[in-house]
């Protein structure tokens, strides 16, 4: 759709695209009931050509709808993220690797903490119908597979703008593999290419390979400075192990000989109190 052309609206209002955009809200199990509910709407109104183009959004996949979650729910912490691409890039370019370094250690931490709000929060489960669940407040959260698919695609939208503009929408149907930044998702806008939609390379070949040889230093630096971190960390826990069983040896040693000391008093008190008790028998 060309920004002169006028969008199609829903009886109520709203646009194609827009009620496209809120459809990818709705979880994978109840996006077809939405999807014909908001088609059937359109239909009504007499937007027979927006209610086809509403048919034709696929289902997105489960990893796919919780990346939609991450923009609808946190935009500005995955906007924080998304806004690291453009400085990665331009250091990629001037080849900064200590920059570099930098910027992606920010990415990861930016990145782990999108996945924690993911994976603790959740979200909360739709009926399957529109009858009220007597549980209205359960709770679903994604699986290890699902992370890691969600991490993949957001680590696309870093490097690549389209992606990010995807991302940002919110209403992908499909994830992203990061080395290809192949993207799958609905459309429902004007034009006629079929849907699922193929995002474009943009970058050369030359620019790739570089690109990719530059990550794999940027990765093996923060690999190394990880390893290190931990080899530290554990070397110290080691060392405080260490003096606390030598202190502890050294307590048990103590103890040990006041033990064998308080019991030659016991068995001298013992004895003495048999000779006070037999001097005491005679004397009564």
């Amino acid at each position: 759709m060309s920004p002169s052309e006028p969008r199609a609206s829903t009886a109520n209002g709203a646009s194609t695209e827009e009620a496209a955009s809120d459809l990818y809200r709705h979880s994978p199990a109840t996006f077809a009931r939405h999807r014909e509910a908001v088609a059937a709407q359109l239909q009504a109104s007499g937007d027979e050509l927006g209610a086809a183009r509403i048919r034709r959004l696929p289902v997105p996949t489960t990893a796919a709808w919780w990346i939609n979650q991450l923009a609808l729910r946190w935009p500005d912490e995955l906007t924080a993220l998304l806004d690291l691409g453009a400085r990665l890039r331009a250091a990629s370019e001037e080849r900064n690797l200590a920059r570099l370094t930098e910027l992606d250690r920010t990415r990861r931490v930016r990145t782990d903490a999108l996945l924690s709000l993911l994976w603790h929060h959740g979200a909360e489960e739709e009926p399957d119908d529109d009858t009220p669940t007597v549980d209205s407040t359960h709770r679903i959260h994604p699986t290890p597979e699902d992370l890691a698919l969600v991490l993949e695609t957001v680590t696309a939208a870093v490097l690549d703008d389209e992606v990010a503009e995807l991302v940002r929408a919110g209403c992908l149907a499909r994830t992203v593999e990061a080395p290809d930044l192949d993207l799958l998702r609905g459309t429902a806008g004007d034009g006629e290419e079929s849907v699922p939609v193929t995002v474009p390379r943009r970058r050369e070949a030359g620019q790739d390979v570089l690109a990719v040889a530059t990550a794999a230093v940027v990765d093996a630096e923060n690999r190394l400075a990880a390893a290190t971190d931990t080899v530290a960390s554990l070397t110290g826990m080691l060392d405080g192990l260490e003096q606390e069983l030598a202190e502890l040896t050294r307590d048990r040693d103590s103890t040990r000989a006041r033990l064998e000391t308080w019991r030659r008093t016991a068995v001298a008190a013992e004895r003495e109190l048999r000779v006070a008790r037999a001097r005491l028998g005679r004397l009564t």
